[in-house]
């Protein structure tokens, strides 16, 4: 077993020039029931409600509906998901990675997000693992053991808190375009859309990786346009531009989301604000402290070792972060 270990610190990318990625998004759709069954398709998906950006008084309460709320009954399907979205689209035979628009690396958004983010990110451990299969490099996230007691060790306030992003989205989205927001109906995790996305990082000498990724997407607005939402307390000031500006970014980024709307909640869970935020506008602003180019660039330079280090069919590995280190172990 052999070890590498890549520097995640921002410095160790600031004077590198940055690669280009390219985001090709719409390559498939497809939701999810509360039964956890797939069907290809908008069967699922939820529509931006835009007149709520003309009411007068925003008064959103986010705890309605807590104690019927339907959370996900396994948080660790992801790999299985995808498996399923391969098989409804591409039936056994021929090559795979033609049958993946001649992918690379197929996974999810949100490994992506997190491996990027690294350098703004320093306290959140994270690990995936990857093998080859017909020419494809998998990956899939794994819990930590810092997530998993930091999950068994949530209070009755975190949980609430948690819960508070998805009701902001049972305020903010219809079923069909035309129609008003159920705020009577169960919040449920177990119905979602996703998006699968074509992106292509290209490397300063011109090498470059081909990816397959599929996310969730909050809404759909008017003119076709994806939708991601957040709430945020209070005016986005302070630490937020430290800490999760960056993750805002790279997550809508990556599936070609413009702005994102936000719901300016208080202490007590209740939306008293909304706004749009523009994804140029927040990379751009003086309070960012941090770089799209150095997330390029780190995230880049993972794939790549990842894509050295295996090779051959089934070879595998782990790639994982812990705080203050970066170890890339492979067999």
């Amino acid at each position: 077993m052999t070890e590498t270990t890549i520097p995640h610190n921002p410095n160790a990318y600031a004077s590198t020039r940055p690669p280009h990625f390219t985001v090709r998004t719409s390559i498939a759709e497809y939701s999810m029931d509360r039964q956890r069954n797939m069907h290809l398709g908008r069967m699922h998906a939820k529509y931006l409600y835009e007149p709520a950006f003309r009411l007068k008084d925003v008064n959103f309460d986010l705890n309605r509906g807590h104690g019927t709320f339907e959370d996900k009954e396994n948080e660790n399907e992801g790999i299985t998901v995808m498996l399923e979205w391969i098989n409804a689209n591409y039936p056994n035979g021929g090559s795979l990675r033609k049958a993946l628009h001649e992918t690379e690396f197929f996974c999810w958004r949100g490994l992506l997000t997190k491996i990027a983010t690294t350098p703004y990110a320093t306290k959140d451990a994270w690990a995936s693992r990857a093998v080859r299969r017909k020419g494809v490099i998998f990956l899939c996230q794994f819990e930590t053991e810092a997530e998993r007691q930091r999950k068994e060790n949530m209070s009755a306030r975190d949980k609430l808190m948690t819960y508070w992003g998805y009701s902001f989205e049972s305020y903010m989205t219809i079923d069909e375009p035309g129609t008003e927001p159920s705020t009577s109906s169960v919040v449920s995790r177990r119905e979602e859309f996703a998006t699968v996305c074509r992106g292509d990082l290209t490397a300063p000498d011109g090498s470059r990786l081909r990816l397959l990724y599929s996310a969730e997407i909050d809404a759909i607005d008017h003119a076709g346009g994806l939708v991601e939402m957040k709430t945020q307390r209070g005016e986005l000031e302070g630490g937020f531009w430290r800490w999760k500006a960056p993750k805002w970014w790279m997550q809508s980024f990556l599936v070609g989301i413009k702005q994102i709307v936000v719901g300016h909640r208080n202490d007590n869970g209740y939306v008293r604000k909304l706004s749009c935020v523009n994804l140029d506008d927040l990379k751009a602003s003086k309070q960012a402290q941090w770089r799209p180019e150095v997330m390029l660039a780190l995230l880049s330079k993972v794939l790549h070792t990842i894509r050295i280090n295996l090779l051959k069919e089934d070879d595998a590995c782990i790639v994982e972060f812990q705080p203050d280190m970066k170890n890339l172990n492979s067999n």
